[in-house]
């Protein structure tokens, strides 16, 4: 059962090789995704870059309509009571307001 050194050197050796070549692709995959993030960014980039004004402002009002979206659904919670802490007594009264809200 005793396994000679030269055997368990050589697992050692072979583990080393193995870890360091495991180590390498990683690090090679690594770079290929960096890479290929770095080139979408640029595009991106160069996109914006090349914008006219027509289409910044059509960017602009885009946001605006999303912004204004956001704040109407948030004015119509406050309305329908979220973000308020109030205890009900009845069964009754929690379904009424489960059924007021899609986000109960």
């Amino acid at each position: 059962t005793c396994v000679p050194s030269r055997i368990v050197a050589f697992l050692r050796s072979m583990a080393s090789m193995i870890e360091a070549q495991a180590q390498a692709a990683l690090e090679q995959h690594l770079t290929n995704v960096a890479s290929a993030i770095e080139s979408t960014l640029d595009e991106q980039i160069k996109k914006l870059d090349d914008m006219d004004e027509d289409e910044l402002d059509r960017l602009r009002e885009v946001r605006l309509q999303q912004l204004k979206k956001q704040n109407e659904q948030k004015a119509e919670w406050r309305r329908k009571g979220h973000g308020k802490y109030e205890e009900l007594s009845e069964e009754k009264e929690f379904f009424a307001a489960s059924k007021a809200s899609e986000n109960v």
